[in-house]
């Protein structure tokens, strides 16, 4: 998949209607996290304009992430997802998942210092 998210993300970026380009780049975030590209894919999931998009893309970016082991990315992603105003969708797969995650996402969520919002 080495040239073809950057493609496949430029198609989505290049659609016209808001909702269509968010859910297309939350589908590019899944796939390169299948991929288990996860930087690229958390990259991609925290552009999202959308909330409930970006919060989608997220949650399954960190469910890669987790299952791979990656509990630290995980969380700041979850914690992304809950500074959107979704907490509670976000938590689920940490929460399933693994429980030591949900609390390193808590601990995120009350310091200040963690940039959470998307860029």
């Amino acid at each position: 998949m080495d040239g073809h998210h950057q493609r496949a993300e430029a198609i989505a970026r290049s659609i016209d209607y808001p909702e269509r380009r968010a859910c297309a780049l939350a589908n590019v975030a899944r796939g390169l996290a299948a991929a288990g590209q996860n930087q690229q894919a958390g990259i991609i999931a925290r552009s999202i304009d959308d909330p409930g998009w970006r919060v989608e893309a997220l949650v399954d970016v960190a469910e890669a992430l987790i299952s791979a082991g990656a509990l630290e990315a995980a969380s700041q992603l979850t914690a992304a997802a809950c500074a959107a105003g979704e907490c509670t969708i976000a938590m689920r797969p940490a929460l399933r998942l693994a429980p030591s995650a949900a609390a390193l996402v808590l601990r995120m969520l009350e310091e200040p210092a963690v940039e959470l919002a998307h860029e």
